[in-house]
């Protein structure tokens, strides 16, 4: 659709909306707008007419999916969700039993900017509802985007320490994990609704986010299993891990201060990690800690992904 620039005095600069759109909005005289400049292009938005995105969940027959649904829900951007549940009902959910009702506050508990608005009784259960309480702003994803990134860190120095003799309790190792979905779920509810600020690498910073999240699942996952059978890693492989925690911080340089030498010496400690993996991998080590090394493995992987998602980052350092 294409606009004709009118000027209204000295220096204004005037475009008109399309009728169909002002209609569907309601739009009139008086009315305010939000502008949002991306790039070469400028968003739109009638904030103030749109009607708030809503969802209804039945959970009593798909509870095996009721943390999916509300987060990726929450993700995707909607403002109100009204569940139908059982509260006393109980599910597993993180190798432990809880009650749809514990869930669900739990859930809401790492929603950031949702509460719960309403709950009663009903024929068949209960119903709940969610609303966000507060407008969301493109300005807030750099606060919660440095927060990812120390909530891992920090999450990689726990379970790191407690193969080194300084033992974690599962509560503790859980809240990181709480702390990172909660970051990275506000990251992904921000992108999907308001963008990125430069809107060429939304979906580049989306998958990024995705990434760190997935490498706080395989801390999270190596610390239960090592924990639950009661696994030892031996000096060189808690060397290993040790090293690639390192790596997540310089992650977190290469995408904010991205430099060609860096990105060589990350590079450089990446082949070096495969190979001294393969050496561990090779040596006469036990079944369990075959499996811990899997999970170190796939971290390891996922470290290497991002490398290539800093250079798309930063790809105007090598425009001309």
């Amino acid at each position: 659709m294409m606009r004709k620039i009118m000027k209204v005095g000295p220096t204004t600069l005037v475009v008109s909306l399309p009728s169909n759109w002002a209609k569907q909005f309601k739009l009139k005289k008086g009315n305010e707008l939000m502008l949002d400049i991306q790039g070469n292009s400028l968003r739109v938005s009638a904030l103030g007419a749109v009607e708030p995105k809503e969802a209804v969940l039945d959970l009593r027959g798909h509870d095996h999916l009721l943390h999916l649904l509300i987060s990726n829900l929450y993700k995707v951007g909607y403002k109100k969700i009204t569940i139908s549940f059982i509260p006393e009902k109980t599910i597993w959910h993180r190798y432990r039993k809880i009650t749809h009702l514990d869930l669900i506050k739990s859930l809401v508990d790492h929603l950031t900017g949702m509460d719960i608005d309403e709950m009663r009784k009903t024929r068949q259960g209960s119903i709940i509802i969610l609303k966000e309480r507060a407008q969301l702003s493109s300005e807030e994803f750099s606060h919660a985007f440095n927060k990812l990134f120390f909530h891992l860190s920090n999450q990689a120095e726990q379970v790191s320490m407690h193969f080194k003799g300084r033992p974690v309790s599962r509560e503790e190792v859980r809240m990181m994990e709480r702390l990172i979905n909660q970051a990275s779920d506000f990251c992904l509810r921000i992108l999907n609704t308001q963008g990125y600020h430069d809107y060429m690498k939304t979906a580049i910073v989306f998958s990024l986010v995705t990434k760190l999240e997935e490498i706080g699942d395989e801390y999270f996952n190596l610390f239960l299993y090592a924990d639950q059978k009661k696994v030892r890693l031996d000096e060189r492989q808690i060397a290993l891990l040790l090293s690639i925690n390192q790596q997540i911080k310089d992650i977190y340089l290469l995408v904010n201060k991205f430099s060609d030498g860096a990105y060589d010496a990350f590079s450089e400690r990446i082949v070096k990690h495969f190979a001294q993996f393969e050496e561990i991998a090779e040596k006469n080590i036990t079944k369990e800690q075959l499996r811990c090394c899997f999970f170190i493995y796939s971290i390891l992987q996922k470290c290497r992904d991002l490398l290539e998602t800093s250079l798309a980052i930063n790809h105007e350092k090598f425009s001309p």
